[in-house]
């Protein structure tokens, strides 16, 4: 009954994990494959992201197999503690425990039936012992610990995705812009140069004398001369008739 109860839990372990590496590398189950999987790891900073994917999937489907056989016993435990830690660093820690807040709890669980497996055994109805094979628990320490020291390199090895070069553009020289004028002067805009960059400077108003202000008014006066002519060549002759009277005024009988 012990060997049965080992292995059930080895399967349900053991293929669960097979499953999820399945998803990765040949995107069954509703997986993403290694494109899809590629995706989601270079979003994490793995790059390149098909190398990671096709190495993440492959321990993941090896190891679970390796279980569910109860073949090589500490290996297969091994490579699923180091795919689990790296889960857990890069996306399972900051949401908590949680499975149900994509925390840790799952990988933990894995971890947690992965060390058992490496020390208990496979029991009876596994390979490892169909073919002789047993494991010192020195030995187990000592493929676990590996497996947690490549975990670690394995999440510190991330590249961090570059920033986009920005192209050196020199700055586009600003037009004048015109402005309203104020009575009696005018305001300017002067661009100043700075070797290739060219900037505006701060408003300057510079004051025109009163006559050159007036007479930017003259062409408003002519426009009005142009649109009443007959009203000009009546105050002309009138004018030429009178010579001491001034326009508008009335003649006076004493």
């Amino acid at each position: 009954m012990y060997d049965l109860s080992l292995l059930i839990v080895r399967l349900v372990i053991g293929l669960g994990m097979a499953a999820h590496g399945a998803q990765k590398l040949f995107g069954w189950f509703g997986g993403g494959g290694i494109s899809g999987t590629a995706s989601f790891l270079e979003s994490l900073d793995f790059r390149p992201g098909r190398f990671f994917a096709a190495s993440s999937g492959l321990a993941e489907f090896t190891g679970g197999v390796l279980i569910a056989l109860g073949f090589l016993g500490p290996i297969g435990a091994a490579v699923i503690v180091m795919v689990m830690i790296v889960a857990i660093l890069a996306v399972h820690a900051k949401n908590g425990f949680f499975n149900t807040d994509n925390g840790a709890e799952l990988p933990i669980l894995y971890i947690a039936a992965a060390f058992l497996f490496s020390f208990v055994g496979f029991g009876a109805i596994s390979v490892d012992a169909a073919l002789g094979l047993t494991w010192s628990p020195l030995v187990a320490w000592l493929v676990l610990a590996l497996a947690v020291i490549a975990a670690f390199l394995t999440f510190g090895v991330r590249r961090t995705a570059r920033e986009p070069e920005q192209i050196w553009k020199p700055e586009q020289v600003a037009e004048p812009e015109e402005a309203s004028e104020p009575v009696g002067g005018a305001i300017e805009r002067t661009p100043v140069f700075q070797g290739r960059h060219a900037r505006i400077s701060p408003e300057r108003v510079t004051r025109q004398p009163e006559h050159e202000a007036r007479g930017r008014n003259k062409p408003a006066e002519r426009s009005e001369r142009e649109k009443h002519p007959r009203t000009e060549l009546a105050q002309r002759s009138e004018r030429e008739k009178h010579p001491g009277r001034g326009p508008g005024e009335r003649e006076t009988t004493p």
